[in-house]
């Protein structure tokens, strides 16, 4: 589950292969609207998969953090995720939400689909239809699996629908040393690229389990057990200082889109209560 095996990568550099560079987070940001946070169904897994559709409760949690200062890095991408729904495993539905952001600009991805229209400095993103569902299920049938789905499947069912459309694709690693993020993550989603991460246990919040007050943060969220695949386009970075300035703690939180039932898109916190098992990024582009 750890790595993409050589079979895979040698599929992957006939397709195209890129990694990306490393950029400090910015302190510019782009203000969200996210939904509440409400409920998941309950886990399903394969012994080598990702789960489908969550996975079962572990516990809530709430967290007082009280600081003398506070520092928040916050970046989101502009437009962010369509929240569309497959109906299936969450590895299709993630897949098919990177192939639905990218139907912006390649509208042969998704024939007779509207992806919807710029307003201002936002992209209203159109609801489903029977296009995107029909997406949905060439995908799920592409990545060959009925409960979970491995990451070589993953990548391999993107590949091979982004193939058949006439495109193609790059595949690049910004996970880190000891299942962290790297640093590259943050360029990438600064480059308007999102990142499939793959976890096993995570967490799932909205922005009504953020409470922010001058000298102390309110932090709220589940936590699950299971594996799970997500599809990150933001971040927030929160830095806390003691009364000597000296930084005792940093959290960082990623915008996510979720197959989290009722969910759709809200946050993860990565630095704890979850455990990054790859973070992927996938391009679409024309062929060379």
């Amino acid at each position: 589950m750890k790595k993409v095996t050589s079979f895979v990568l040698a599929i992957m550099f006939a397709l195209g292969f890129s990694l990306a560079f490393v950029l400090n987070p910015s302190n510019e940001f782009i203000p969200e609207n996210e939904p509440l946070f409400k409920t998941t169904l309950e886990v399903q897994e394969t012994s080598q998969g990702i789960s489908v559709r969550g996975g079962n409760i572990v516990r809530p949690v709430h967290e007082i953090i009280r600081f003398h200062r506070r520092e928040i890095q916050h970046f989101a991408m502009a437009p962010n995720m369509p929240i569309h729904m497959s109906g299936y495993h969450c590895g299709a539905t993630a897949g098919g939400s990177k192939i639905a952001f990218y139907q912006r600009i390649h509208r042969e991805l998704i024939p007779g689909h509207n992806p919807g229209m710029q307003i201002g400095h936002i992209w209203a993103w159109s609801g489903s239809s029977p296009q995107v569902r029909a997406m949905f299920s060439d995908l799920q049938f592409r990545m060959g699996a009925d409960i979970g789905v491995t990451i070589q499947q993953y990548y391999l069912g993107i590949a091979s629908y982004v193939v058949s459309r006439g495109l193609s694709m790059t595949l690049g690693n910004v996970t880190g040393p000891n299942n962290t993020l790297a640093p590259s993550f943050f360029t990438t989603i600064r480059n308007g690229r999102p990142v499939s991460l793959f976890l096993n246990g995570f967490n799932v919040m909205s922005n009504a389990g953020f409470d922010l007050r001058d000298d102390f943060d309110s932090i709220s969220f589940v936590e699950y057990a299971g594996r799970h695949v997500m599809v990150a386009y933001g971040y927030r970075i929160f830095s806390y200082f003691d009364e000597n300035d000296v930084m005792f703690r940093q959290d960082i939180y990623l915008n996510v889109h979720t197959a989290t039932v009722g969910m759709g898109r809200g946050f993860i916190r990565i630095s704890s209560h979850s455990r990054l098992e790859s973070a992927l990024v996938t391009h679409i582009h024309p062929r060379n």
